[in-house]
């Protein structure tokens, strides 16, 4: 089944937000390459690159979930009894800090359903 370019773009915001997870703030510099990177798209399982539109909605997602991650992890601790941030898996974390964001951030591209395409 083809994904819709929300969530091809949430798939590789996750992504990203891995990495920024890792390596921290100097993988900003690197983020374009790796969203244009065709490997990912072949590692996802998808049979063609996706639109340029995705790849800017996915480095928006992918910088804003970033850039408010302090503050998402705040919430998630205080609704998260007996988890530490740094307990949470690295990709539950990234999971958890992307719907936050687009929670807190987004409210309007969440409604409705569609992904404007």
């Amino acid at each position: 089944m083809a994904l819709d370019e929300r969530s091809q773009a949430r798939a590789l915001a996750l992504q990203a937000l891995c990495l920024f997870d890792a390596i921290g703030d100097s993988f900003r510099e690197r983020l374009d390459d790796f969203l244009a990177d065709a490997t990912n798209y072949a590692d996802l399982g998808w049979p063609e690159n996706p639109q340029p539109r995705v790849l800017a909605q996915a480095r928006s997602l992918a910088t804003g979930a970033w850039e408010t991650h302090v503050r998402s992890d705040e919430l998630l601790v205080a609704n998260a009894a007996g988890w530490p941030i740094d307990r949470m898996q690295p990709v539950d974390r990234s999971i958890l800090r992307l719907g936050v964001f687009e929670l807190l951030q987004r409210p309007d591209e969440l409604r409705g359903g569609h992904d404007g395409s």
